[in-house]
């Protein structure tokens, strides 16, 4: 038997009206957070004390809330409940065991039970059942999964710590109804436990920049930012090798923007593995340079500055942005930087970040 938590519903934004002013917006919320919290944290509490191996996931969303928000969360879950991590079942795809690493026993992936299509196509089946794409309530594709992993487990008796209670507890942030402090009253910012060496990466330069490039709202496919792009690099280069972490992988809407002159991992790597070398990539780089969006979250957490790019100021939340200063500004000084192409000086804001 699996606990399942029923999920509040998430529309408390959309449905109320637009004429209402947003003072009474803010209030209503501020109630309805108030509930959230306490019935999470109840929910929190049973599982916690149940003493059944706990599967956290399956995480199919994007890299960036994976990061900034979900690992955080189980971090503080895991913590604020005093949950052994040996009883945590970490499950995600593309092979980023080494994000769990510190909350999790051991760990589970969805491309050991779908292939790269089939997760595809149940993904977007996914979406249009509950007409969403974050993880706001358990679907058949996360039923599926989670039988998948339960059935190698050998276990059926465990509790589900689905995303969806993430979701619930976070929500009036996102809303814009609370502050940064109100995430991190219930998230624990922790840097990843550094892997060990990748064989197959032992030709890489001793001294490199680790890069990746793709298009998105805050960096649309223009020609003046492709531009930029290859002006950043022939800069970059003139003093430091540059690694692309293109993987000629198409799992998501964010398909990496190849430079034919730089070294990338195309070919290198499968769909199961592909965070793991990408995170390997990264921890042994002087700095990492991309666009701005989910995977420049990745590089602090490793203890290497990210540099991410954007020309569209207003193509991207600033509630993110600034709940991933906060966090990373107290592990060392500009971990995370963004910088408007469109600025007389980026390129030499650029080549200051990466220290060419």
């Amino acid at each position: 038997m699996r606990d399942h938590p029923s999920g509040f519903g998430l529309n408390f934004q959309s449905n109320v009206s637009p004429w209402i002013p947003r003072s009474l917006k803010v209030s209503a919320s501020r109630i309805l957070g108030f509930r959230t919290r306490v019935e999470t944290e109840y929910q929190l509490t049973r599982i916690a004390r149940s003493n059944r191996t706990i599967i956290a996931g399956p995480w199919l969303g994007e890299v960036g809330f994976e990061l900034l928000y979900w690992i955080p969360f189980l971090t503080w879950v895991a913590s604020r409940f005093e949950i052994d991590r040996r009883r945590i079942v970490a499950v995600s795809r593309g092979g980023p065991e080494l994000w769990y690493r510190r909350i999790a026993g051991s760990y589970y992936d969805v491309f050991d039970y779908l292939d790269p299509e089939e997760f595809r196509r149940a993904n977007e089946k996914r979406r249009m059942e509950i007409g969403e794409q974050k993880q706001v309530q358990r679907s058949e594709l996360d039923e599926d999964v989670i039988d998948k992993v339960v059935a190698v487990v050998g276990e059926s008796n465990t509790a589900v710590l689905h995303p969806s209670l993430m979701y619930q507890l976070y929500r009036r942030f996102w809303w814009g109804h609370a502050s940064t402090d109100s995430v991190r009253a219930c998230a624990r910012f922790e840097p990843f436990q550094q892997g060990a060496p990748d064989a197959a990466l032992a030709d890489l330069p001793a001294d490199f920049v680790a890069a990746k490039f793709y298009f998105n709202d805050c960096f649309p496919s223009t020609e003046a930012n492709r531009n930029f792009v290859r002006k950043a690099v022939e800069s970059v280069t003139s003093s430091i090798p540059v690694v692309s972490l293109a993987t000629g992988l198409t799992l998501d809407e964010h398909n990496s923007y190849e430079i034919p002159s730089l070294r990338d991992i195309s070919g290198l790597v499968e769909a199961r593995s592909n965070l793991e070398v990408q995170s390997s990539i990264v921890a042994r780089s002087r700095a990492f340079v991309g666009t701005y969006g989910g995977f420049s979250y990745l590089p602090p957490f490793l203890g290497v500055p990210s540099i991410g790019l954007h020309s569209v100021p207003k193509g991207f939340a600033r509630t993110h942005y600034d709940l991933a200063l906060a966090a990373f500004d107290e592990w060392g000084n500009q971990l995370l930087r963004n910088i408007d192409v469109a600025a007389p000086d980026a390129l030499d804001q650029l080549a200051a970040g990466v220290g060419a």
